[in-house]
């Protein structure tokens, strides 16, 4: 469950007011309320709040305040030895699985499905803990949209950053030797949404640049400055950042593509930039021809949808995966849909629980 000052599926109302949470390590924050991630449902360990001037102790044999929700503890986990394969995956869950009957349980079946290790989550709203909780994995959800599961051990966590658009956490592969990953779940602000100016507004280049500039910019800057002591020490743990951008890339919107861009090249920033601070795009290093493999991630239930206008939905690639090249290899990359998802609005009986394509991307640890 979370608990946040900004909304969450379970809050703190009962204290009669948005309080600064305390962590049990006794770090603490009394200018604001941070958003605060509750495991459920076995935790007894209590919650210290802070308030006002005074410390104010209450015990909730119920849910623990802490950073990252596991399964089993970390002790019982068996390693087997240095793993020189892995596989990501980032997954919009769209609304917490919602959207679709049942949904919670076909992220589950989904995620089974795609053989991941690490799955970093969008929207996910909970859903995180539910996953953790039905494959015997480990989660971190420090706000209601970014999360990470992963079968391995969650050591460390990072974030969120602003506006809540990422997070981190490093995760154990194997105790003798140790190794570890570091890994990063993004979100980026949707609006403005960079396709529907240029195919809907006919905006002009200058003027989507300045609207990326003014959010989805801001955002990943923020990741990638709380990244880059990670990116630093890639040669001795690789780092993957992974997510929903809710933008293009430079790669795709290329002049050899514009045709499918409602004739647009646009070098998008926040995919520049992330390549600037050192990591690569999986998917575009495995098949870097955008024509001949377009990979479109948005979206496979409105396929067929047309504005009133005449225009048809813009379908794009806007979820991705990166890496630090220093200490990671992809050999293959995927966009990853069960079955043939009804368009909306009969979207409510899919097997597939998102209105995006999750992304595949499978690494040979150097």
């Amino acid at each position: 469950m979370i608990a946040s000052a900004f909304g969450g599926e379970a809050d703190l109302k009962w204290l009669g007011r948005k309080l600064p949470l305390m962590t049990l390590s006794g770090r603490s924050s009394h200018n604001k309320s941070w958003p605060v991630m509750l495991c459920e449902p076995h935790a007894t360990t209590p919650i210290v709040v802070t308030a006002m001037k005074k410390v104010l102790l209450f015990l909730v044999p119920i849910l623990l305040v802490t950073v990252a929700c596991q399964s089993m503890p970390k002790e019982t986990f068996q390693f087997t030895g240095p793993v020189s394969q892995l596989r990501i995956m980032t997954f919009n869950v769209w609304e917490s699985g919602s959207r679709v009957h049942d949904g919670r349980n076909k992220i589950v079946a989904a995620i089974r499905a795609s053989g991941a290790d690490v799955v970093t989550m969008q929207e996910s709203g909970g859903a995180a803990g539910f996953v953790a909780r039905t494959l015997g994995w480990y989660s971190y959800q420090p706000s209601r949209s970014v999360a990470i599961v992963s079968r391995y051990p969650i050591m460390d966590t990072y974030g969120p950053t602003h506006n809540h658009a990422g997070a981190g956490a490093r995760i154990m592969l194997n105790d003798e030797p140790r190794q570890e990953i570091v890994a990063w779940s993004v979100y980026l602000s949707s609006r403005p949404y960079a396709p529907l100016q240029a195919c809907l507004e006919g905006a002009e280049t200058e003027d989507i640049l300045a609207g990326q500039a003014r959010n989805q910019l801001r955002d990943i800057s923020s990741i990638l400055a709380a990244l880059a002591a990670h990116v630093s020490d890639a040669d001795k743990t690789p780092v993957f950042l992974a997510g929903d951008l809710n933008t293009p890339s430079h790669l795709d919107w290329s002049p050899a593509a514009a045709e499918l861009h409602c004739g647009y090249a646009v070098p998008y920033p926040v995919t520049q930039k992330i390549e600037a601070a050192g990591l690569t795009d999986a998917y575009r290093q495995v098949s870097p021809d955008p024509v001949a493999d377009p990979a479109n991630t948005w979206s496979p239930i409105y396929e067929t949808y047309v504005y009133p206008i005449g225009t048809p939905e813009p379908m794009d690639r806007i979820d991705m995966i990166f890496f630090t090249p220093a200490s990671a290899q992809v050999t293959d990359a995927n966009t990853f849909v069960i079955g043939e998802p009804a368009q909306s609005p009969d979207h409510k009986g899919n097997q597939w629980p998102s209105d995006h394509k999750a992304v595949i991307a499978d690494f040979v640890l150097k």
